[in-house]
């Protein structure tokens, strides 16, 4: 698997919290447009490797700079970041593109080596 970033809506993922029972009502396209104001979120699953990474990249600079706010980006369903991944991921956080949400411990620990690696 490589990689999967879909745009989560906090509407939607609190309807299906609450038992999914939202699924029939209808919306109108005014409600299905986030507004520049929310805080947008991106779901990673698969395997991060260097030209995924730069699309991710892509997609969060260019929402980020729409609402004027960093981007959340949930990293909880990546399996593997190799080393110049993690140092795209680690430029986002650092220059105030992305927040990161939900780190496993091997993600955290490359990253964590990817940013100190830039230090030196």
């Amino acid at each position: 698997m490589s990689i999967r970033i879909t745009e989560i809506d906090s509407r939607k993922e609190s309807s299906k919290l609450k038992g999914g029972a939202s699924q029939n009502q209808d919306y109108s396209p005014e409600t299905l447009t986030p507004s520049l104001s929310e805080t947008r979120i991106f779901k990673v699953e698969g395997t991060l490797h260097l030209k995924d990474a730069e699309l991710l990249e892509g997609i969060c600079r260019e929402v980020s700079h729409e609402i004027g706010r960093p981007v959340i980006v949930k990293l909880n369903d990546v399996c593997f970041v190799d080393s110049d991944s993690a140092a795209v991921i680690c430029r986002m956080k650092r220059e105030n593109v992305i927040k990161i949400d939900g780190l496993n411990l091997f993600i955290k620990k490359a990253m964590e080596l990817a940013d100190e690696s830039k230090c030196f």
